[in-house]
């Protein structure tokens, strides 16, 4: 069942345009503007579901959008890298090392010097950086059998357990 933003309470709808980051003074808003939902519970609950299943439907929109976006700047810049390696492939072909214009200059230059890696081990220890990392899927794995045994590992904290424990991680969810 889908509700239009029109057939929600004026104070309904204004939680969709409401600051997501409050300051001092957007609390105090923020609070009043809750307890202008003089709703029963369940139907402040419904309500309130109808507007963060707007809000996800924009969400999912923005990203959508982010993805067309980054795609379609891949597609310039391999058709930018195209073009420059056709005119490279036809000017050194005819020996041309600049075409001029009123407002542009088309030229081949060199490029700085540039390496890659092909044998890290061969590669003296003082250009070499070691990183380390948190192997989170397996650190989580291991914490789901501490948290039962009701211990840490070394090095974390539970930020939400198993209903029912002292810090039970529950959540709303809204389908």
């Amino acid at each position: 069942m889908s509700v239009s933003l029109y057939e929600l309470k004026r104070t309904y709808a204004e939680l969709l345009d409401f600051d997501p980051e409050p300051t001092e003074d957007d609390t105090e808003a923020w609070n009043q503007l809750m307890e202008e939902l003089a709703d029963t519970l369940e139907v402040k609950c419904i309500n309130i579901g109808y507007v963060i299943k707007t809000l996800e439907a924009e969400v999912k929109a923005l990203s959508d959008y982010k993805r067309d976006i980054a795609y379609r700047q891949q597609v310039r810049e391999n058709k930018i890298k195209r073009l420059k390696d056709y005119l490279l492939d036809n000017m050194t072909a005819v020996g041309m090392k600049k075409a001029e214009a009123v407002d542009i200059t088309v030229s081949i230059a060199k490029t700085p010097l540039s390496i890659r890696e092909v044998d890290i081990d061969a590669i003296p220890e003082e250009f070499v950086k070691v990183e380390r990392s948190v192997m989170m899927r397996e650190l989580l794995a291991h914490m789901k059998k501490t948290v039962e045994a009701s211990t840490d590992a070394d090095g974390t904290e539970v930020l939400n357990a198993p209903y029912g424990y002292a810090d039970s991680g529950v959540s709303v969810r809204i389908k």
